[in-house]
């Protein structure tokens, strides 16, 4: 692929009372990102699903920090995971998109993987799976 032919991935974070993981979550994926070939460019999609703490306020720091990366949807109050994904997925300017948990629950070093996987062609759709999970039980 040629420079001329650049790609943009977005990625679609939803955040729900996060604000103590926002930091880290966006040093980790921007570093993940950072590792991404020249060619491919990319945005982060913050989607605050209504937290009552100072989840919006972490993310309008790091939009500030950097604008150019950084887009914030803030929904009016909690509708719920996949509607903040949704609503992620509607604002995404990307050739794809990646859907990531706020609290690094996924690791941000596999979207390189994933876009790799995707840049060959073979694949519209590419998933990780988890092994194993280190929850409780409850």
């Amino acid at each position: 692929m040629s420079d001329s032919q650049a790609r943009l991935v977005s990625i679609v974070i939803p955040v729900y009372y996060n604000e103590e993981n926002i930091p880290v979550t966006w040093l980790a994926v921007s570093e993940a990102l950072a590792e991404l070939p020249p060619e491919i460019d990319w945005e982060v999609i913050f989607v605050d699903d209504g937290s009552g703490d100072d989840s919006y306020e972490r993310l309008l720091e790091i939009h500030q920090a950097a604008p150019r990366r950084v887009r914030i949807i803030k929904l009016t109050r909690n509708f719920g995971q996949v509607a903040a994904i949704l609503a992620g997925f509607r604002h995404a300017t990307g050739d794809c998109c990646v859907v990531m948990s706020a609290d690094l629950q996924d690791p941000p070093e596999l979207i390189v993987e994933m876009v790799h996987c995707w840049e060959k062609g073979e694949r519209k759709i590419v998933l990780a799976t988890r092994e194993s999970r280190e929850d409780g039980w409850h």
